[in-house]
């Protein structure tokens, strides 16, 4: 990422301006600051749907609420809006009074002491987002959501989801020989985002789509960014910006929907935009699901825990650095080496590579507990390939390493691994 340009669709984007933000900053005072953005999204999202955006810039991150600034995090401080009726004693308030909003005022936190000081104002944050909520202004903004803002803090938010209870799907079509095919591919090998796609009328940001393209079948997915508008060239039609655009590799012909949904009437001609139930549109991402393999600049570090075997492969197997900045090197070179760790663990499914054993006990988390061992050195490409590393139990790591016998235990280890890689159907 450019530090002129944010890609606002993008949690990896996201990630990379909270980093700078936070950086130097105790990790609770970001957890802080995560839980109560979440909090304020969720109030918004439950009564004010389309009242509200989440803006992502290079240098902060804004929530508004209407056409008011309600909470703005910079390098700085972090700005809240609170309800003056209801501000704690003791906490200052700017002298600027919003037309929009009235009865509230700003105050000024310092990144340092939000753990302490968010739990105090949280009541009349949450009054001032009513109060400007009430407010009217110019149609809704939901326009303007960074949606990788909502992306991010569904990764590191355990009870944050980016699903709201309305959430669609919707089916969208390219058309035979016109560029849409070629078009959808560079879009899921750069950006990810289409300028403009026909869309339902009442399609809304964060929908999820699928989109046909003639002779091909279910060729990609995506989301909606934008909010609907008329078409310009296109009578009675409406369309909206698309993101986080990527392939379904291979496509899925229609013939093989239509066998496997036999009531959805769609993938039989003619076809059009439509919106399908809920119980049909659940059968449709199962089968996209088992297709859709995201390039390695498609996945950030924190989507790697959920990533395929073959996503995570990919990611580990990726070496680009052309045209990328120090800071994105390492960025790269830190998501690498987690994506080969994830890769040796998921490919073991719980059991030690090396003596075979199932795992002798669990991760908090419920994970079977194995270690990653590099059977080769770094300089041999050990560390930087996912075909050099073994997922083992502790004492077989141990043994790999500290036992009078090492070297030639590890050498049964590399002609294990060597089996693993050969019978690899990922």
């Amino acid at each position: 990422m450019s530090s002129a340009h944010v890609r606002r669709s993008e949690a990896e984007d996201t990630n990379f301006v909270m980093d700078a933000i936070f950086d130097g900053i105790p990790a609770k005072e970001k957890d802080a600051y995560l839980k109560f953005l979440a909090g304020s999204i969720q109030l918004l999202r439950d009564n004010y749907h389309h009242r509200w955006g989440v803006s992502l810039f290079k240098d902060r991150v804004r929530l508004n609420v209407g056409s008011v600034e309600v909470l703005v995090l910079t390098r700085d401080a972090l700005q809240v809006l609170l309800e003056i009726r209801s501000v704690p004693k003791g906490v200052k308030l700017t002298r600027v009074r919003y037309q929009r909003a009235p009865g509230c005022a700003m105050t000024s936190i310092d990144l340092h002491h939000l753990s302490k000081a968010l739990g105090k104002v949280a009541e009349a944050h949450l009054g001032a987002i009513r109060i400007a909520a009430k407010t009217k202004s110019k149609g809704s903004i939901k326009g303007a959501h960074s949606h990788g803002v909502l992306k991010y803090l569904a990764q590191v938010l355990p009870n944050f989801s980016i699903e709201r209870p309305s959430s669609r799907l919707h089916m969208l079509n390219g058309g035979y020989g016109n560029g849409d095919k070629g078009y959808l591919v560079r879009l899921a090998e750069t950006t990810g985002r289409a300028r403009w796609w026909i869309v339902p009328k009442k399609a809304e940001i964060g929908d999820e789509v699928v989109i046909n393209v003639a002779s091909e079948g279910l060729f990609a997915v995506g989301q909606i960014a934008s909010t609907p508008r008329p078409a310009k060239d296109w009578m009675n039609r409406y369309s909206s910006q698309l993101c986080s655009i990527r392939l379904i590799e291979p496509p899925i012909p229609l013939v093989e929907v239509r066998q496997k949904i036999e009531d959805f009437k769609w993938a039989r001609y003619p076809r059009s935009i439509t919106t399908p139930d809920p119980k049909v549109a659940q059968k449709i991402r199962g089968l996209v699901r088992k297709r859709v393999i995201r390039r390695p600049a498609q996945i950030s570090e924190a989507e790697l825990e959920t990533a395929t075997l073959e996503e995570l492969r990919k990611v580990a197997m990726s070496s680009s650095s052309k045209g990328l900045t120090p800071e994105q090197r390492r960025i790269n070179h830190r998501k690498r080496s987690v994506a080969i760790k994830q890769y040796a663990l998921r490919r073991a499914k719980g059991n030690c590579e090396g003596c075979g054993q199932p795992s002798a006990f669990l991760n908090k988390d419920g994970s079977p507990y194995l270690e990653v061992h590099h059977t080769t050195r770094v300089a041999d490409g050990g560390a930087d390939h996912p075909d050099k590393v073994i997922g083992v139990c502790p004492t077989c790591h141990r043994h790999a390493h500290h036992g009078n016998d090492a070297k030639a235990f590890n050498d049964e280890l590399i002609k294990k691994l060597k089996e693993i890689v050969r019978q690899r159907s990922y």
